[in-house]
């Protein structure tokens, strides 16, 4: 499909601008506006002079806002825009860290722990957020894609899975290294990568801290055929 711009359709910068948008249901708008903890984290987030981009009928090509939304068509779906909104303010605002640079990190595993926990927060609070908006989220129950994980040739539906943690009275901290585990093992689609999260986390920090690359031709040369990483 063609690019009809190359400028998001908006650019949100408040809590006030959210609620004045119209790509979005009114049903949205009422939720938003009822819950108080979504509503202090949005003003967190602006308040950090972070904003949320809006591309509209498959427009996006890439931004520089904190939040970028993204729908093939000249609308969104609701249940989408909330759990990407609660995600994506789950890394902004509980674990920044994710988003130091792979020089920062001493070691692979390091930085992928880092990487899995920032995403182990932002499940965490898509997660609270739906559960205490259950009854909005109704016939959709783990809907929005990353909560379904496949591993060990298991499907997993993450929301099933903290739930039942929380039933076994884990404490905040073990349920995010649960989540965070999981994650690693989650194989992503869309990414040009076919290995899990884990995997491809210790390929970025070699591929970049080290000379794996001139290994790899290395070991082509001696075994005669592509060694793929």
């Amino acid at each position: 499909m063609a690019y009809p711009h190359t400028s998001p359709n908006q650019v949100i910068s408040s809590y006030n601008e959210l609620l004045n948008q119209t790509f979005f249901s009114d049903d949205v708008k009422n939720l938003i506006s009822n819950d108080n903890e979504i509503i202090g984290q949005l003003n967190d987030f602006f308040a950090k002079g972070k904003s949320i981009s809006v591309w509209l009928n498959d427009a996006f090509k890439g931004g520089n806002s904190n939040i970028n939304i993204i729908s093939d068509t000249n609308s969104l779906n609701d249940h989408y825009f909330l759990f990407l909104i609660a995600h994506e303010l789950g890394h902004n605002l509980f674990y920044p860290d994710q988003y130091r640079g792979i020089n920062q990190f001493v070691t692979a595993k390091d930085y992928n722990d880092s990487r899995m926990m920032g995403e182990a927060w932002a499940n965490w609070n898509k997660y609270k957020f739906y559960k205490r908006n259950k009854s909005f989220f109704t016939g959709s129950y783990g809907s929005g894609g990353e909560e379904e994980y496949t591993y060990a040739n298991k499907d997993y539906n993450m929301f099933v899975l903290i739930e039942g943690w929380e039933n076994e009275r884990k404490s905040e901290t073990e349920i995010l290294k649960e989540i965070a585990k999981l994650n690693g093992n989650y194989r992503p689609s869309g990414m040009g990568w076919t290995g899990t999260y884990e995997q491809g986390n210790i390929r970025s920090f070699l591929l970049k801290k080290t000379d794996i690359e001139k290994d790899i031709k290395e070991v082509e040369t001696i075994i005669g055929r592509n060694f793929s990483l």
